[in-house]
């Protein structure tokens, strides 16, 4: 949307103004970072259920992230968070945004095998997908040790209060990481294990493109995908995601503690 168009639209400029929390879900792909997501955007406490692509270079983003998340959510915020996921390296967070006491980062990571797998398989599904990177093994493994590297990174950078979860408590533990999450965010309504969809669910340029994102509850049974991860790259990240968990558990505030890799 053009800068114009929020100058013809003071309401909508008034409510992105007004000072709001902000979650940042911080992870990788097919990291059930769009199940946390829509669970989280279905609180009437929070706004946002999708990765909006932006970068946080300084608290402006923040305004920006708000003006975006009214956009689509018919031009109001009505919740006291606004939510975003960041999922790649080249989306910048700055010192001033992670160290804004307003900002609730929110750091989560799955174990790399049916993480590879599913990320690979989703590219795949889409026509052409053979020719996008995320349908190489290698070049997924690497996103998946670098993107660990910089979380980890991210989490040393925080100052104050954040959270972390393993993505696999969501679905096996899922009343106890739901729970926890209520409290980190200090929501009076608790979180449920069933969600809304909204306009963008299902959209590939927003995250899951799934059926499993459509049932409007978190599911037990995952679909196990066909592909076959070298071992050497299986290894390589097995081993990134054991440092990564272990770091995470030891710089963030709010965790399952039992949550060792």
């Amino acid at each position: 949307m053009a800068p114009v168009d929020y100058l013809r639209s003071p309401g909508l400029v008034a409510t992105a103004i007004r000072p709001r929390r902000t979650v940042l879900l911080l992870s990788h792909m097919r990291s059930y970072s769009s199940l946390i997501s829509h669970i989280l955007g279905s609180s009437p406490e929070i706004d946002g259920y999708v990765e909006m692509q932006r970068q946080y270079a300084s608290r402006t983003d923040l305004v920006r992230l708000r003006l975006a998340v009214a956009r689509m959510h018919g031009d109001r915020l009505s919740g006291r968070y606004v939510l975003d996921k960041v999922l790649h390296d080249k989306w910048r967070i700055d010192d001033a945004v992670l160290h804004d006491r307003g900002v609730y980062p929110l750091f989560s990571v799955r174990e790399p095998e049916a993480t590879i797998k599913s990320t690979v398989a989703m590219a795949l599904s889409r026509k052409g997908g053979a020719q996008d990177w995320k349908a190489d093994v290698g070049k997924v493994g690497d996103y998946y040790v670098d993107r660990c590297a910089s979380l980890v990174a991210l989490a040393e950078r925080r100052p104050a209060r954040s959270a972390f979860f393993v993505g696999e408590r969501l679905i096996d533990r899922s009343d106890e990481t739901l729970a926890m999450l209520t409290s980190y965010l200090g929501l009076t309504t608790p979180l449920s294990s069933s969600y809304e969809k909204f306009e963008n669910t299902r959209k590939r340029k927003y995250g899951d493109p799934s059926e499993n994102i459509a049932a409007g509850e978190i599911k037990r049974e995952r679909k196990q995908h066909d592909v076959d991860v070298p071992a050497e790259v299986l290894d390589r990240c097995r081993a990134a995601y054991t440092s990564t968990v272990g770091r995470l558990l030891d710089l963030c505030d709010v965790t399952l503690p039992d949550d060792r890799a």
